[in-house]
């Protein structure tokens, strides 16, 4: 029953990223260009986080609050990028079916996550205009490290739902990724 429904096609067990395959001529350059930016994010957020740690008068919830997003734009990046550079050079850039579905699971964990860091951000630059005289008893440390797992564990609550939902689907067809990574149409 269930090949007659689907025909003689067979389950996907990877993909094939398309990627920058459209541009074979200057595959160095872009291969160059993405790995200093890759490099440069990297250092730069790294910085951040090690400077903020190191100087005592950042440790308030508006530093805390940016170290942490560096920390997510660190992971971000890092979940993509790497397997985009290695595919640069070689023949057939696959990815494997449960490669896709980590990197998938990664990167919506970390985006997700990112979106509540930036609202408890915005809440706490909100407390710091509109109340200035209780600012510092509204933003508590407690509440700002609240506010960060908060915001962890929402994005990955909710990219766990996507994950489960993700793993019911059977994969038979196309098996072609027109990106750079394995990443959710929209």
């Amino acid at each position: 029953e269930d090949m007659i429904t689907r025909g003689n096609s067979t389950k996907i067990t990877q993909f094939i990223l398309l990627g920058f395959s459209d541009f074979p001529r200057i595959i160095t350059l872009l291969f160059v260009t993405f790995l200093l930016i890759y490099i440069t994010t990297l250092t730069w957020n790294l910085s951040l986080v090690i400077l903020i740690r190191m100087d005592s008068h950042l440790h308030t919830p508006m530093y805390f609050f940016l170290c942490n997003l560096s920390i997510i734009d660190f992971c971000y990046i890092s979940c993509t990028v790497p397997k985009m550079l290695s595919n640069f050079f070689q023949e057939k850039q696959a990815i494997s079916f449960v490669g896709c579905i980590i990197q998938n699971f990664i990167f919506s964990i970390i985006g997700l996550s990112e979106s509540c860091l930036m609202t408890a951000m915005a809440y706490d630059r909100y407390a710091a205009i509109c109340n200035p005289l209780l600012y510092s008893s509204i933003m508590s440390p407690t509440l700002c490290v609240l506010m960060v797992v908060a915001s962890y564990m929402s994005g990955l609550t909710a990219s766990l739902l996507q994950l489960f939902a993700l793993l019911h689907l059977h994969f038979y067809g196309p098996n072609v990724i027109r990106h750079f990574f394995c990443d959710m149409p929209q």
